[in-house]
């Protein structure tokens, strides 16, 4: 990873769906600013301006040439050969469900690839088959009202947060609401905007990121609260509005720390392990992290709705190669959020204010 140079700050506010969060700097090296006050002819004008604008224009977050966002590897790939060799591209519109999505924000495949979608602002749950179809029946309808983190357990149980009820519901495989979780409070079991869920049933719990109240939440097979892990803060097992979640095939938990620009990795006991990232632009760092996932090899995704781009690590967290491209309508993300892998390792992602869902399929 580079070092982010010292650097000229420019504001600009990004709006965030979980929680109020300070402006955002985005910043121009001081090197420019020195070129650009020490020029002192038309040329030299313009040669700073167009270094600027190549600056923002190939920067890791927001690139117009797809070489800058879509690494496979050491090979840089042309927007329109390269990339779909290796990486194919699946978009899930609203096909079968008769309003479209709204925004998407959780999302989670079964182990038969059906994928489980939180549709927040119309309040519920979308199925699609495995032909990406959408089911006849929405799940939570007049219960939900701004459903988050998602998770299904292996009966195909379905387990949702919602941030604006405060709540965790947990409803049977025909939709059909078993319990509700909790409620409004700052004391143990309670929430305030709950996102992210992992069930792991190995370990006989439920962990749920307790966002404002910047914890998890661990609860067992039954809904009991358990215990809590966490406090507001940066330091090792502190965190700073935790959102999505993610289990390893090691049983290790990985914790997207919000606010702290970081991933936190937890062993089985939910005992600090390592962590990953920081704020910054280049490869390997975060703006705004929030969805993450875990493939069968380890590697690991983690959606930035700042940067409007996927990360893609391996199982060493160490940063391999960027998805998404804000120039390229197709691959395009907008604010992306979840994240799933299925079992034919495509990657689903919710991109959340372009409403819909894409899917990549890399060719490691």
């Amino acid at each position: 990873m580079h070092p982010v140079p010292q650097r000229l700050l420019l504001k600009k506010k990004w709006n965030c769906l979980l929680c109020s969060e300070p402006e955002t700097e985005v910043s121009v090296p001081r090197k420019i600013r020195r070129n650009i006050v020490t020029a002192n002819s038309f040329v030299g004008y313009s040669i700073v301006l167009l270094t600027i604008l190549i600056l923002f224009s190939g920067a890791a977050y927001a690139a117009d040439q797809s070489s800058a966002v879509f690494e496979i590897g050491k090979k840089q790939l042309s927007q329109d050969k390269g990339f779909f060799e290796k990486v194919g591209l699946f978009l899930f519109g609203s096909k079968g469900v008769e309003d479209g999505f709204s925004t998407v924000t959780g999302v989670a495949v079964d182990q038969d690839d059906n994928i489980y979608l939180a549709d927040s602002e119309k309040g519920r749950i979308v199925v699609l088959n495995e032909k990406r179809i959408a089911k006849p029946n929405d799940i939570g309808r007049n219960i939900l009202k701004d459903p988050i983190g998602i998770a299904v357990d292996s009966s195909k149980k379905i387990y949702v947060t919602d941030s604006m009820l405060n709540e965790l519901f947990i409803f049977d495989p025909e939709g059909n609401l078993v319990k509700s979780i909790a409620g409004s409070g700052t004391e143990s079991g309670k929430f305030q905007r709950p996102s992210g869920i992992l069930v792991d049933e190995k370990a006989g719990r439920i962990i749920v990121s307790d966002t404002g109240n910047h914890r998890l939440q661990i609860f067992d097979a039954n809904g009991e609260f358990v215990s809590f892990l966490g406090h507001e803060g940066g330091g090792n097992s502190e965190f700073k509005y935790p959102t999505f979640l993610a289990k390893d095939p090691n049983g290790r938990t990985y914790v997207v720390d919000t606010i702290n620009s970081r991933v936190q990795i937890f062993d089985q006991r939910l005992k600090f392990l390592s962590k990953f990232g920081d704020h910054g632009d280049a490869l390997g760092f975060f703006g705004r992290p929030k969805g993450i996932a875990i493939d069968k090899g380890g590697r690991i995704y983690v959606a930035d709705a700042i940067f409007n781009v996927v990360s893609v690590f391996d199982k060493d967290n160490k940063a391999m190669m960027l998805l998404g491209k804000e120039s390229n309508l197709k691959t395009s993300l907008y604010s992306p959020m979840g994240i799933a892998v299925n079992s034919k390792g495509v990657v689903i992602v919710a991109d959340s204010q372009n409403k819909r869902l894409v899917g990549f399929k890399i060719n490691f």
